[in-house]
């Protein structure tokens, strides 16, 4: 069973959000991006920013960065298997999921709503997987399903997602501090 330690992953979590903003904020359909992951009542909701395009409509947004090139995408169910914690997956009042892949440079865009249904209806084709998590307060494990990326691209509605290449220049501008500089590079 893999362990993630949990300092290293929410360095690597800031340092993919810095690189995805960046990627974001230069699109020119975008107006303003509104950081939230620092406010509480977003925190709880799993939403880490607002996205105001020009056009009018706002897109909430939870931001992952899985530094694993195995070529799946983790749908986690459970945060804490010990106290029975929902995953983000569900726990996110997010619309949309930035699943970002330094190794791959690509970001995969998800509804959410679409995205959960789709998986409750397909996780009887994947394997379930714990992961301990190395903590202070002590360790506990975290649970969910590896999602290969080819099966979701060819089985989950092109209508509700989307795969864009995130260009390096962006990884580039933001070095990645010395201790997760081999999980992103």
């Amino acid at each position: 069973m893999k362990t993630h330690n949990f300092d290293d992953s929410n360095t690597v979590g800031k340092w993919g959000e810095s690189v995805l903003r960046a990627f974001l904020e230069a699109d020119p359909t975008l107006r303003r991006y509104q950081d939230v992951s620092d406010v509480e009542s977003y925190r709880k909701m799993d939403i880490d920013a607002i996205l105001h395009f020009q056009d009018g409509p706002r897109r909430k947004i939870e931001m992952k960065t899985d530094t694993y090139t195995t070529g799946n995408i983790f749908y986690e169910t459970e945060s804490c298997v010990e106290y029975n914690t929902p995953g983000c997956m569900d726990k996110t009042k997010a619309e949309y999921l930035y699943y970002y892949f330094p190794g791959y440079d690509k970001v995969y865009i998800l509804r959410m709503d679409k995205y959960r249904i789709w998986f409750k209806l397909h996780k009887h084709m994947f394997k379930y997987h714990t992961f301990g998590n190395e903590k202070k307060s002590g360790d506990t494990h975290s649970g969910g399903y590896a999602i290969p990326m080819k099966y979701l691209e060819e089985h989950f509605s092109e209508k509700y997602w989307q795969v864009c290449r995130v260009p390096r220049k962006f990884k580039k501008m933001f070095e990645a501090p010395e201790k997760i500089r081999h999980l992103v590079a």
